[in-house]
């Protein structure tokens, strides 16, 4: 005896596309929440507080640098996107806020396809300031990766 087919085809490309969307919005909320706890993170990071009037006294080499203006710090943020849209970005704030914003809608457009997590420090200067070996965003990196990796595993699960 023959297997029959009785649900149309139409109706199961619609129950699949409907779980497809339901497991893809799942993603996009729990990488909204690795992309705000990373940020967080960055900016929890404790600053080493020295006199504003004496900056020659700072030690050459401290695990945190000392953000003066409070620019770098609000130039970290995250922006997610789905085949080049963005479907999510941190509320950046102040001055470097306006840089960060900017500077991740800039490398979003750099990723036209799959969905994508970006973490940006936006300030020019942001790159220099690591070189010098301070943790601008390697730590959120680490903390990145690591969170991605147990949403991945965990998705390859189910």
């Amino acid at each position: 005896m023959p297997i029959k087919q009785k649900t149309p085809m139409q109706t199961l490309r619609n129950h699949l596309e409907r779980q497809l969307k339901r497991k893809e919005e799942v993603i996009l909320r729990r990488l909204s929440s690795i992309g705000e706890e990373c940020v967080n993170h960055v900016k929890s990071l404790p600053q080493p507080s020295f006199p504003v009037m004496k900056p020659h006294l700072i030690p050459p080499h401290t695990p945190h640098f000392i953000d003066w203006s409070s620019n770098l710090r609000n130039s970290v943020g995250y922006v997610i996107t789905v085949d080049g849209n963005i479907r999510d970005i941190s509320r950046f704030s102040g001055e470097g806020g306006k840089k960060g914003e900017a500077f991740a809608r800039e490398v979003a457009g750099k990723f036209p396809t799959g969905i994508c997590l970006i973490l940006v420090a936006g300030e020019v200067y942001a790159s220099s300031v690591a070189a010098k070996g301070y943790d601008v965003l390697d730590s959120a990196e680490d903390l990145t990766v690591r969170l991605v990796t147990e949403l991945k595993k965990k998705l390859a699960s189910q």
